[in-house]
């Protein structure tokens, strides 16, 4: 295509890369350049700027004044190459007055190409929008034949469609679906032909098919319900089916919420089912599928209260036939728990018991004495008997890791960097103005063009070098000079492996107001979970947060023994049913009253009693010595002052929430430290199994020289007895807290042996104990000095600890 350029004969061609060399007209290179120059200097540049901006505009949206073109081409060869070839279009390039749009369609429709002329005519669309006479003599033509290619389809689904009078018998569904399917599918082609989409064009036997099409599909919606109300139930899913129209089950059902309510509404659970099987899920709504689930329960329940074999075999069998049942409005149970008070009271339950409701019955949770009153259908009474939860300390690993000790302040190598660049960045500003001035001063022949652009150069040059040295003095002020280097040193930190239990064992009563019978009986539920815990995690560790997301806390372990056992309540009847034949009749109130009464004082009797026997001996007081010992391998000595209640060091257990302890029988058991004085250096336990308490003494006065015994563990030799006397009664300061902490302690000094493993023990004045072995002088310094916290001390502990209790 030739490019037509102005009346000056100027003019560039598209895409043309431009420079000040090639945007001057050949014939100006005749004029005098030189007087030309001096007389224009100043016109002559502008002029020389504005040409080289306006012939730079034709250049290429991609490409630069300093483009490479033989790159460009490269690289607009390989985009070419990804992309999928454009279709070939039908419209020529152009037209002229010659030969027009209307006259390439003709030509089209003279070879038989109409396929070929319908493009044109959707390429050309905007044209053929207003058609000339010529436009319209072609776009006439090329309708006529393709409403030629249709009249015999139209003219045979017209006849069809008049030959069907609706309604009509199920046997001629068939036929009336076949017409309306065909009609469709023609009336879905003949309109997909852009061209016969206009008015013009459009054989009116279309519109007639389509308004015949319309009423027949009008006249079988409106009739659907009709037919589905008087359907047979059994035959509901063929008549969604067989229908002519083809009608979705979800659609109608959603359209007519209460059709299916009204069909079903006398319906035996048999002809229910029919039609949940008959159906896909998903075609009823949830609503309608959970009504539908509840009809079928009811009707398996008949009328009247069901037993509760009854309703739990109904249940059953709405499962399995896919219903999900989430309520049951007609049946109540009530939950009741009797646990002692007293075991409550003393924290001798570690643990509750809840109940999961997997049936879907209407349940509350109240006390004995309302529900027993209650005419509730089912009452289900829970009492306790133990809830104990038990951990085992199988291991104790240590790990090696690192922590922030300190920080070194070092140079920072990237300052320097920063620096350098900033002394260059000057350097090349400094150079480019005096360069900038040299050339403004420089003589010899240059035209004012030149100068002016050269000097045009420099100030550009020099803007760039400023806005250089500007980033890299930003860069230097943001760069610290100096940088605190990390110390990390080497530590070793522990990971305990923990075996946790919880054991309950709970007795409950079941009564049945349907069946008019009660049961009791008793489970057992035992859970198990090992936990891995991390002790002594420096806070200044960098992988603190990932070693303790890696394993167990201690508030993990508590929170898993203090949480509920579950027990689901399917479990609980299934279990009634399963023992069904022991069920008694249901008796009076206060004969119930009685029963629960007597059980429940069984179990605190045996709870307050324990199943501890002593230990027969040489010396009984050896039933009341336990060996403690801690997760992170700490053994010390302990004695009970309760039945359930563990007097020992507080430097024994120090921070340790639980503790491990052995009996002199050989049992295993553990406690909870419930109170702790630091000062004193004494903590209290209260221990899962019960034991034989001490007598403590009460005297005023101690005699000196007075025969004193130790029971302990010395250097783990478990359960050994040494001898002393009493030396002298000292105040000192704590051992725990040298440099104050209140006042000092009070302490008996013995020559009896103490060594680690005896903390916490016992100092025997008789049968009676004087004091709780803490410390002593090292043998390196000395023999025989050795001290006890003095039972006046230990009293003042016990009387803040447990006011209520007798020593």
């Amino acid at each position: 295509m030739a490019y037509l350029h102005d009346q000056g004969g100027h003019g560039t061609h598209p895409g043309k890369t431009c420079s000040p060399h090639n945007s001057t007209h050949p014939r100006h290179t005749r004029f005098n350049r030189h007087a030309h120059f001096k007389a224009n200097s100043t016109r002559l540049a502008v002029i020389g700027l504005v040409a080289i901006l306006s012939a730079c505009q034709t250049i290429s949206p991609n490409q630069g004044l300093n483009a490479n073109p033989g790159r460009e081409t490269q690289t607009a060869a390989r985009t070419t190459a990804t992309q999928k070839a454009p279709e070939k279009k039908i419209s020529l390039s152009f037209y002229t007055p010659f030969y027009t749009r209307a006259d390439q369609m003709l030509s089209l429709e003279k070879e038989g190409k109409f396929a070929d002329a319908l493009r044109l005519y959707v390429e050309q669309k905007a044209h053929f929008a207003t058609p000339s006479d010529r436009d319209k003599a072609a776009l006439q033509a090329l309708g006529d034949h393709f409403n030629a290619t249709f009249k015999p389809r139209l003219t045979h689904d017209l006849n069809a469609l008049a030959t069907l009078h609706w309604p009509a018998p199920e046997a001629q569904w068939p036929a009336f679906g076949k017409a309306l399917r065909d009609s469709a599918d023609l009336l879905k082609t003949y309109n997909a032909n852009p061209l016969l989409k206009r008015a013009a064009y459009r054989d009116p036997q279309t519109d007639r098919l389509q308004a015949r099409t319309d009423a027949l599909r009008a006249a079988l919606k409106a009739d659907f319900a009709a037919r589905f109300a008087a359907r047979p139930i059994v035959r509901l899913a063929s008549l969604f089916q067989n229908y002519p129209l083809k009608t979705s089950a979800r659609d109608f059902f959603e359209g007519a919420p209460d059709a299916l309510k009204t069909k079903l509404s006398k319906a035996s659970p048999e002809d229910v089912l029919s039609v949940a099987d008959a159906f896909a899920r998903d075609d009823f709504t949830p609503a309608q599928w959970t009504w539908l689930g509840m009809t079928y329960l009811h009707g398996k329940l008949g009328r009247g209260k069901p037993t509760l074999d009854h309703l739990l075999a109904a249940l059953d069998n709405a499962k399995k036939a896919g219903f999900t049942i989430s309520s049951v409005p007609d049946v109540k149970i009530d939950f009741a728990e009797v646990t002692s008070p007293t075991l409550l009271k003393n924290g001798q339950i570690d643990f509750s018991a809840e109940v999961k409701i997997d049936l879907p019955f209407n349940t509350a949770k109240t006390n004995v004495e309302k529900a027993l009153g209650d005419k509730s259908d089912l009452l289900i009474i829970f009492n306790v008997a133990q809830a104990k939860a038990r951990r085992k300390v199988r291991g104790l690993k240590k790990r090696s890791s690192t922590f922030l000790s300190g920080k070194t302040h070092d140079p920072n190598p990237a300052w320097e960097d920063a620096r350098f660049k900033v002394i260059e960045a000057q350097s090349n500003l400094n150079a480019t103005r005096n360069q900038t001035t040299a050339n403004s001063y420089s003589s010899g022949y240059q035209s004012s063009a030149s100068i002016f652009l050269n000097s045009l150069a420099g100030l550009v040059s020099t803007v760039v070098q400023d806005k250089a040295l500007k980033t890299a003095q930003k860069t230097l002020k943001e760069t610290p000079r100096f940088i605190d280097t990390p110390i990390y040193s080497k530590y070793q930190y522990e990971i305990a492996r923990v075996d946790a239990q919880k054991i309950m064992t709970v007795r409950y009563y079941i009564i049945d107001r349907l069946d008019k019978r009660y049961f009791k009986s008793t489970f057992d539920v035992s859970e198990n979970r090992t936990f891995h815990i991390a002790y002594n995690v420096n806070d200044a560790d960098p992988q603190k947060k990932s070693v303790l997301s890696n394993n167990d806390v201690e508030k993990t372990v508590t929170d898993w023994e203090d949480s509920p056992i579950t027990v689901a309540l399917s479990d609980l009847i299934a279990d009634y049913r399963k023992h069904e034949a022991e069920s008694r009749p249901l008796p009076s109130e206060t004969a119930l009253r009685r029963a629960i009464t007597k059980d429940r004082n069984t179990a605190l009797a045996r709870a307050k009693g324990g199943d501890v026997k002593s230990h027969v001996t040489a010396d009984a007081r050896f039933d009341s010595v336990v060996e403690v010992f801690t997760g992170s391998g700490t053994l010390g000595s302990g004695f009970y002052i309760a039945p359930d209640i563990v007097l020992t060091n507080w430097h024994v257990v120090e921070n340790h929430k639980f503790v491990e302890m052995k009996t002199y029988q050989g049992r295993e058991t553990f406690g909870k430290v419930v109170n702790k004085d630091v000062r004193l250096d004494l903590a209290a336990i209260r221990v899962q199994d019960r034991g034989k308490p001490v007598r403590f003494f009460h005297g005023k006065t101690l005699e000196l020289g007075s025969p004193v015994e130790v029971i302990g563990h010395p250097e783990g030799l478990a359960f050994s007895i040494t001898r002393g006397i009493i030396s002298s009664l000292r105040e000192h300061a704590s051992i725990n807290l040298p440099g104050g902490g209140g006042k000092d302690v009070l302490y008996i000094q013995t020559d009896a042996p103490i060594n680690h493993g005896n903390s916490g023990g016992p100092l025997f004045l008789g049968d009676r104990v004087i004091g709780v072995n803490t410390w002593g002088v090292g043998k390196n310094i000395s023999e025989g000095l050795n001290f006890s916290i003095h039972y006046s001390e230990i009293e003042t502990f016990l009387r803040d600890t447990f006011p209520n209790m007798k020593f």
